[in-house]
């Protein structure tokens, strides 16, 4: 006589979030990033954006683009324009990366506050001592940031994000 067997449970997506139908788009703010993926995908788009400079360059020096004559400054902020996506995509980066250290992405804001404080109280005081400091300080926290985000272990199994 055949057994009868007792049916697998159900799968729910709380459970198992890796079944669900959506593809993990690295370019979204949703989802997380263990240690080796940011550092990969920083790496690919450090390389896309010295790349991109690269060929602005080039054709800046084959078309003969000069500040004497003007069209530096229209090329230079076409080129800063170009780079607009790269920024986002490196906020978005450290923003999934937070999530997987189960903190919220407006933990980014820690370094950009610390460099735009640092720059007020810079331009309000004149003092080359002060700017010294306050800059050396600013660097610190950015440099202690990135380092947490390819340092820090990400949270096991399931977080808030």
């Amino acid at each position: 006589m055949a057994q009868l067997m007792t049916p697998p449970p159900m799968l729910s997506q709380q459970d198992y979030p890796l079944l669900t139908d959506d593809f993990d788009q690295p370019w979204s703010h949703h989802g997380r990033f263990g240690r080796l993926s940011y550092m990969a995908w920083v790496l690919i788009m450090a390389l896309a954006i010295v790349a991109t400079v690269t060929l602005l360059v080039i054709f800046a020096a084959i078309t003969g683009v000069t500040f004497d004559n003007g069209s530096g400054i229209g090329f230079m902020l076409m080129g800063a324009l170009g780079l607009i996506p790269f920024l986002y995509f490196l906020i978005v980066f450290q923003i999934r990366r937070l999530h997987d250290l189960n903190l919220s992405g407006w933990w980014i804001a820690l370094p950009l506050m610390s460099t735009f404080i640092a720059q007020v109280l810079i331009a309000i005081s004149h003092s080359v001592n002060l700017a010294l400091v306050l800059t050396v300080a600013s660097f610190t926290t950015n440099i202690l940031f990135i380092m947490c985000l390819m340092i820090a272990e990400g949270s096991e199994g399931l977080n808030d994000y």
